[in-house]
């Protein structure tokens, strides 16, 4: 299908760079696709969007648009029959099934059949349409990864580390039995993603290095595991948190991630070099965004 072809090129071009990356991604296309406020990168689903496009001849149907497509429907299928009751005949052409299937599918979106649940009347639009059928709740560290502040490379990796799907050696011992899972930071721990960022020496040190430089409280591995992001508040707290995580793995090379591998030069790299590295892009983030929206005033003079 044409939509699957888009789709897998979408993909393979979001987590391998090119549309010939064949290895398995690390989070579900569905999970991809949902809003970011609802745990997602907000990538259009193009099948869900292709349903939404066709329940908008549903609903010129079952109000009698005045279009002659709808004239002839009517009186080629329907025959003052219920719409929403309305089942097609075995000989009907694929594409009028098609519109019949999608009906049955939006028809639980409707209070009554003819008012659209998130419209509180009966007109529909395909946003509204595509929203209903992604659906999803709010999650809590939303807004602290993609903070207006938040460098997005750096995002992309805190919202792969928040979903649990970084490649570290924990995880990959799941798919390749007896991997080495030792942490190659320090050498003294099954390396899984809260080691890794909260709880090895090495992570340690940066984070204290940090703190010493722009004073923050966030180490508490329990409500980072919880998703408690969001307890940062402060938008310059939330880029400083974000700008960490990226850094503090040694490298993710064997993942064949592109997004995730674009750090592997820090192997090897002293943590005080680290630290300037770290501190310096949110330095210049900040500076960038305090010139264009003045809301980091607070910040600038102890930047500079």
């Amino acid at each position: 299908m044409v939509l699957d072809s888009i789709i897998s090129i979408c993909r393979n071009f979001l987590w391998g760079g090119t549309e010939d990356f064949t290895r398995v991604p690390h989070i579900s296309w569905a999970t991809t696709c949902k809003a970011k406020k609802h745990g997602g990168l907000g990538i259009k689903d193009f099948t869900a969007w292709n349903k939404a496009t066709i329940a908008k001849l549903v609903w010129a149907t079952a109000n009698k648009k005045d279009s002659r497509w709808v004239k002839w429907v009517h009186g080629r299928y329907i025959r003052n029959k219920e719409w929403w009751d309305y089942s097609p005949p075995p000989d009907s052409s694929w594409t009028w099934k098609k519109i019949c299937v999608t009906k049955d599918i939006f028809k639980a979106g409707c209070i009554t059949p003819r008012d659209w649940k998130l419209q509180g009347k009966n007109i529909f639009n395909v946003s509204s349409g595509y929203q209903w059928l992604m659906g999803g709740s709010n999650v809590t560290w939303g807004k602290t990864i993609w903070s207006r502040a938040s460098i997005p490379r750096h995002a992309f990796i805190s919202w792969v580390f928040v979903q649990n799907r970084l490649p570290t050696k924990a995880r990959l011992n799941r798919f390749i039995p007896q991997y080495d899972q030792q942490c190659t930071l320090c050498s003294n721990a099954v390396e899984d993603s809260t080691h890794l960022f909260l709880e090895c020496s090495y992570a340690t040190e940066v984070w204290d290095s940090v703190e010493l430089w722009w004073p923050f409280c966030f180490r508490n591995s329990l409500q980072l595991r919880a998703y408690q992001l969001l307890y940062l508040g402060a938008k310059a707290l939330k880029l400083i948190s974000t700008s960490l995580m990226p850094f503090l793995p040694q490298e993710f090379t064997s993942s064949g991630t592109r997004g995730i591998t674009t750090y592997s030069r820090i192997k090897g790299s002293r943590r005080p070099e680290l630290v300037c590295m770290i501190k310096e892009q949110i330095r210049q983030r900040i500076l960038y965004i305090g010139i264009i929206s003045c809301n980091y005033s607070n910040h600038i003079d102890f930047l500079l």
